[in-house]
């Protein structure tokens, strides 16, 4: 009788088995080491099961660290003894070549489970390669994009943490005495007409419409965590895209004038 206190290595990985354990009190947990360098449990051996047997009947080295969970005590049978019992005992044998079987396959769906896992890994990142879609992000973003033209301004909603837009907005012919407002969000179109502002107005109905309890994206405004701005009309000097600051403000307003 060997006794192993919680988190004790029973069996290790790659070691060529030449014992049989049994589980007289307590549990095991078959378990591999992670990327990361955690364990994953792959199964967990009861009170009167067996370790080992895999390595014994084979002659391969074992696939998984066996370690206790809690206190428990087995009897260690000799490769030696084992074999001249399973040798006599058809029934014995049977038993054994059944728990293999058993055991092989648990093992078999593990690593199609893990296959499958890269293969999805693998979808996402040939879906997105470049990351354009934040598929790699593990923190929702709101982003805002607006386009604003000399008689227009459409402006977009994205989430990080989801493919699809979440909302999209048009907002036409701003410096008529009638403008239109369209909004595309969750498969809906919504369409108002309204008295048009120029484009103060027309970026007032824009936030308006960001935070409308009607449709459920934002409670505010300062939800959103970047706003990206094309300006259409750049001028000489506004020919590429820049960041906003005090000087680009002065500039846009020189153009605007």
């Amino acid at each position: 009788m060997v006794e192993f206190k919680d988190s004790d290595v029973i069996k290790s990985r790659g070691i060529i088995g030449r014992f049989i354990w049994v589980i007289y009190e307590g549990t095991a947990d078959v378990t591999e080491v992670k990327s990361d360098g955690s364990r994953r449990v792959r199964a967990t051996i009861k009170k009167g099961e067996i370790i080992g047997e895999m390595s014994i009947m084979t002659g391969e080295p074992g696939s998984a660290d066996i370690v206790a969970k809690k206190d428990c005590s087995l009897i260690k049978i000799p490769r030696e003894i084992f074999s001249s019992i399973i040798v006599k005992n058809s029934s014995a044998l049977a038993k054994v070549a059944s728990i293999i079987t058993k055991r092989l396959i648990r093992k078999d769906l593990d690593e199609q489970a893990g296959v499958a896992q890269k293969l999805a890994i693998s979808q996402s990142e040939m879906d997105d390669p470049y990351n354009l879609l934040f598929t790699s992000s593990d923190i929702s973003i709101k982003i805002l994009v607006i386009n604003c033209g000399s008689s227009s301004i459409k402006y977009s909603l994205f989430d990080t943490s989801k493919r699809q837009y979440q909302l999209e907005g048009l907002i036409e012919k701003i410096n008529k005495p009638q403008s239109f407002l369209t909004i595309k969000c969750r498969g809906k179109e919504i369409k108002k007409t309204l008295s048009s502002h120029g484009i103060a107005g027309a970026l007032e109905e824009m936030t308006k419409s960001l935070v409308d309890p009607a449709l459920g994206l934002l409670m505010d405004l300062n939800e959103i965590s970047a706003v990206g701005h094309r300006v259409v009309h750049g001028g000489e000097k506004l020919y590429a895209s820049v960041v906003i600051t005090d000087e680009i403000k002065n500039t846009i307003k020189e153009y605007s004038a």
